[in-house]
């Protein structure tokens, strides 16, 4: 019995976090959204929360997993329209004021937007690897710019390798051009090795290409997260290590 009660305050604390986390977004985030839809949205998600209370109060299951679910369906559209507005107002940052600038203006913060950059990058952030490891280098230092370059670079890969090895090719063909995915695979199907080293050090390919490649080619996670590793440290160290080197010349 109190199993029981535990798994249902469980089932009822998911769906509040997400209701709250939304609302955040809605209000702190969205800052350009409409007030009308901010209300709208902030106003269903409560109310589908008071349902879901009350549902799970009379026991009503098929009702309390229809709000339960329109709930969890509204926190993953919100957050997919924060990280779209956020990643587009960073594109538009950097493009108008450079990635160094604005990390040196985000000194509190700065370590943490440089890795999450580095993280972005292998998943939907289209920016160059040499341009934000220099630019992070260039700020916090060669050792820190690799140290936490390397950690958000290596992050991303093992999380857009996932991403399309549980979605599979439907969901890589939405994040990624079919074109794309069929010159990785005429690359790959060669020297699995050689050739998956040699696409991450030189610029063939964008990384995410080949994260979403090795993913569904059946290649293992062991294998490639060796090999991303190896092929993230040499590219990453040299380019971190690029400016000091540029000084000594």
């Amino acid at each position: 019995m109190l199993n029981n009660i535990e798994f249902k305050k469980f089932d009822l604390i998911m769906p509040g976090i997400f209701s709250i986390i939304s609302i955040y977004m809605l209000q702190f985030i969205l800052v350009g959204l409409l007030p009308i839809y901010k209300t709208a949205l902030t106003g269903a998600l409560i109310l589908f929360y008071i349902l879901l209370l009350h549902s799970q109060f009379i026991k009503e299951q098929r009702n309390y997993n229809l709000f339960r679910n329109t709930i969890t369906y509204l926190f993953i559209f919100i957050s997919i329209w924060t990280v779209i507005t956020l990643i587009s107002s960073v594109i538009v940052l950097i493009h108008n004021n450079g990635l160094e600038y604005i990390l040196k203006r985000s000194s509190s913060v700065g370590k943490l937007i440089y890795f999450l950059i580095c993280f972005l990058q292998p998943i939907i952030l289209p920016l160059p690897e040499p341009v934000t490891i220099m630019a992070g280098s260039a700020v916090f230092g060669s050792t820190y710019g690799f140290i936490i370059g390397i950690s958000g670079t290596i992050v991303g890969v093992i999380t857009m390798f996932w991403i399309a090895k549980v979605g599979g090719n439907k969901l890589v063909n939405k994040l990624v051009e079919p074109k794309q995915i069929e010159k990785y695979k005429k690359f790959i199907i060669k020297n699995e090795i050689v050739v998956l080293i040699g696409l991450f050090i030189l610029p063939i390919l964008p990384d995410e290409v080949i994260c979403v490649g090795a993913g569904i080619s059946g290649i293992s996670f062991k294998k490639f997260i060796v090999i991303a590793v190896l092929s993230k440290i040499i590219t990453i160290l040299a380019y971190s290590q690029s400016l000091q080197l540029t000084n000594l010349i």
